[in-house]
């Protein structure tokens, strides 16, 4: 029986959190606009458990982490980089380490290299990084009732292969737990877009922004699978990874997409998009 509730892609530049980004930072009325949205689209589904997928957080030599401490943190620290104000926010969150047990039990099935990251120690919390604090904070830090957390982190070091084997190790724990999920895949896309940033300008990154837009809209993530990996480093995207394991996810599933904002108002681009699920 599927229990992914609702699904979504969501950014996490400090740009669309208001808190950080300052009076003084590049409007994204658009994305801060979606992320609300998206926030009350899952709360209506009411997730037991909000996976959430980052490219950044803990590496652990060609493993994918699930972060298993029972309780996680994370701050985002004051910015002042790009004119960033000098405000930060924190969150804590429960994790659902059943659901995390069952993911990392699949994937073993399947020969995908999961791993359960924790202390030692139930009172010392793992950090959560601001591919989850951002989105979260926009989308769930205000729900009535609080889901557990599970958090996935996916970087390029891991094969594409082993993102789809992640995603459906999701699918499969969920329905095997009965336990209703809402799915996150936090990225950013091309961080080349303007030579003002940090990475500079490269013509691949609104090339690369606008392959991953077409592999939304048309409901065919896994095109993804096939972009050249050095086109993607040109663009400095982080799409690929959270967004094959979404497709792992829902690749079983009927699903159709929603673009709600895509914005670049500095160097690197905004996508905010929902899915809903079918049987």
């Amino acid at each position: 029986m599927n229990q992914i509730a609702f699904a979504c892609i969501a950014p996490h530049g400090w740009l669309v959190s208001p808190l950080i980004s300052g009076p003084a930072s590049p409007t994204t009325t658009k994305s801060v606009a979606a992320l609300e949205e998206l926030g009350r689209r899952m709360q209506e589904f009411q997730p037991e458990t909000i996976v959430i997928i980052t490219p950044h957080g803990l590496s652990a030599d060609g493993m994918i982490p699930l972060l298993d401490s029972p309780i996680v943190r994370g701050e985002t620290g004051r910015i002042q980089f790009m004119g960033g104000a000098n405000h930060s926010f924190a969150l804590e969150c429960t994790v659902d380490r059943e659901l995390n047990q069952a993911i990392a039990d699949n994937a073993s099935a399947i020969n995908t290299p999961v791993i359960r990251i924790n202390t030692g120690f139930d009172w010392i919390m793992l950090e959560l990084d601001y591919g989850v604090l951002v989105p979260l904070w926009l989308m769930g830090a205000m729900f009535a009732s609080q889901p557990q957390v599970v958090v996935a982190s996916v970087q390029p070091s891991i094969s594409r292969k082993h993102c789809v084997n992640l995603g459906q190790s999701i699918a499969h724990a969920a329905s095997k737990l009965g336990r209703r999920v809402g799915i996150i895949a936090s990225a950013d896309l091309a961080h080349t877009l303007h030579q003002d940033g940090p990475w500079g300008f490269d013509p691949a990154a609104a090339e690369c922004d606008e392959a991953v837009l077409d592999a939304v809209r048309s409901d065919k993530l896994e095109a993804l699978l096939e972009f050249d990996p050095v086109w993607v480093d040109k663009a400095k995207s982080e799409a690929v990874e959270p967004l094959l394991t979404l497709y792992g996810a829902i690749k079983e599933l009927e699903y159709q997409s929603e673009i709600l904002a895509y914005e670049a108002p500095t160097y690197f681009g905004l996508l905010s998009a929902a899915y809903t699920i079918g049987s």
